[in-house]
């Protein structure tokens, strides 16, 4: 479970958001909406221990921290952005792989279980004829599959993902999120960006939203007087 108290945001001398008190309950599965520039990324990346830019108090698993950069064991939680450019050529097999290389031996050499695994996952998300193919040379939403494989691969508690749904055909944005439903069932705690909040209310029972300086908790159910509010 994830417990937030006193969160705020300020860039520039210009408040973002602020909550007094969040809950978020393990397992939860939980879309995050608002204008762009309203400060969603800020909230993932901060969440991520990736961004210095809220303050506050945070409780994860009964253990509290302050925000601040990488103050999670890397383990812990999972960041998935929107795009990522890796760096030097690296094929699609060994990009999923990377996700685990701080837990290996000092050779960093996978062992047989864990490239069955990727490759177990390369089925599910029907790539196996792409595993060699070079990262760089994917299209967009073929990039943003393999970042997706690489947080699941990764079995991180907690994924935070930007907008995991952009550069993704309909076939593929149901696919992604019929697996972040599937994860958040198995215990992990997920919350993800969205520009597509009808298909998010079709696996998630929470919204979050920003708007106005506030960032607050609704749900699923109001999503569309919620986006009445903030959009109109």
């Amino acid at each position: 479970m994830i417990y937030l108290t006193n969160i705020q945001s300020t860039i520039r001398q210009k408040l973002l958001f602020q909550v007094d008190e969040l809950f978020i309950d393990r397992g939860a599965l939980i879309a995050l909406i608002g204008k762009n520039g309203s400060g969603k990324s800020t909230f993932l990346k901060a969440l991520a221990g990736l961004d210095s830019l809220v303050t506050g108090h945070i409780v994860l698993n009964d253990k509290e921290y302050m925000f601040q950069k990488n103050y999670f064991p890397s383990k812990l939680v999972s960041y998935i952005p929107v795009k990522i450019v890796p760096f030097g050529a690296i094929s699609l097999i060994d990009f999923v792989l990377s996700g685990r290389s701080g837990d290996r031996n000092f050779l960093d050499i996978p062992n047989s279980d864990e490239q069955q695994k990727v490759s177990n996952l390369l089925d599910q998300f029907n790539m196996a004829h792409m595993a060699f193919d070079s990262f760089e040379n994917l299209s967009d939403g073929e990039q943003k599959l393999a970042l997706i494989m690489r947080s699941v691969y990764r079995d991180a508690d907690v994924l935070l993902l930007d907008e995991p749904e952009s550069f993704l055909d309909v076939g593929n944005r149901k696919l992604v999120f019929e697996w972040l439903k599937k994860l958040s069932s198995q215990g992990k705690t997920i919350v993800f960006s969205t520009h597509q909040p009808d298909l998010a209310a079709q696996y998630c029972s929470v919204f979050l939203s920003i708007n106005e300086g506030k960032l607050m908790q609704n749900s699923a159910k109001d999503y569309k007087e919620l986006i009445d509010r903030i959009f109109d």
